[in-house]
């Protein structure tokens, strides 16, 4: 694709010619991002088109998983209504569904309403009760013992690419940060459930305009059976520990002596995780964004 307006185009296309009865009136592309491209049809419809191989695949789980969480969990998920697989039109397979109505979660929200804290409490206490035995079907499954070994994996990365672009007081802190947590064991203390693992309030939480009402939870590509803290990290960097607190006021699971430690370490990593993506991509947006919020937050 040349430009924008090119993308939007081919996948509007796609959608007409395999899916002509919807009769498009409007096609409005809400998220270019890391993983997918992301098309609102006539302000009714949602479709998705996977960017890279990978996500196509996490695509396939996420759409085995969701008529499961849909009779599960007490906040609506998307009821995917359309499937075309790949072809020789077309990279990767997409799909779409009705759109879940409501606004995102904001900041606002926290100020509007403290029904949502409840109920977002309750929304994760289901689905951390969810049965591993069914979701290990669809996801990912996580020990304690690998979840670690991926986290190992990642710093590794960080010795090796990272470094290099890093001045050395930096490699000292940053060195320092992630030891600290590899190496302390309470750090891997937890006991393994699904997680959504990239619950972030204002891209995936919906709400009603009034903010007093959950209204669905989407993008579930990243789920996986890991850390029950990872699904607070969003939480905590929008409303901070006060609105976690909230939070865990209704939540019945189980998240170990270290959840504080845990989720903190989470949400510092996110700079990491775009320098990643950066680089894999060769985003030199990204980049340099990456490299000044590690910056930012090690100083």
């Amino acid at each position: 694709m040349v430009n924008d307006i090119q993308e939007v185009q081919f996948y509007l296309e796609l959608v007409v010619k395999y899916f002509p009865h919807l009769q498009i009136r409007t096609a409005t592309p809400i998220q270019a991002g890391w993983s997918s491209f992301v098309l609102d049809i006539n302000g009714e419809y949602i479709f998705r088109f996977p960017r890279r191989p990978e996500i196509e695949l996490l695509h396939v789980h996420e759409l085995g998983l969701l008529p499961e969480l849909a009779k599960w969990l007490p906040v609506p998920v998307p009821k995917i209504e359309f499937i075309c697989p790949p072809g020789d039109d077309r990279p990767f397979g997409f799909h779409g569904y009705r759109k879940i109505q409501g606004v995102p979660m904001t900041s606002e929200a926290l100020d509007s309403s403290a029904s949502l804290a409840t109920q977002l409490g309750e929304f994760l206490t289901a689905l951390h009760h969810f049965p591993n035995e069914i979701a290990a079907q669809y996801v990912p499954v996580y020990t304690t013992t690998t979840w670690r070994e991926q986290y190992v994996e990642f710093y590794e990365w960080v010795r090796e690419k990272l470094f290099p672009i890093l001045d050395e007081s930096m490699r000292i802190k940053v060195a320092a940060f992630w030891e600290d947590h590899l190496k302390n064991e309470t750090s891997f203390s937890f006991q393994p459930a699904l997680i959504h693992r990239d619950l972030c309030p204002e891209d995936h939480i919906y709400c009603d305009p009034g903010y007093q009402t959950l209204t669905g939870v989407i993008d579930w590509e990243d789920a996986s059976i890991g850390d029950p803290a990872m699904d607070f990290v969003g939480l905590l960097g929008l409303g901070g520990r006060p609105f976690v607190e909230k939070v865990l006021s209704a939540y019945q699971g189980s998240l170990g002596a270290s959840f504080w430690h845990r989720a903190a370490f989470y949400l510092d990593i996110g700079p990491f995780h775009e320098l990643r993506f950066a680089l894999t991509v060769q985003d030199q947006v990204h980049l340099q964004q990456g490299l000044k919020n590690v910056y930012r937050r090690f100083e």
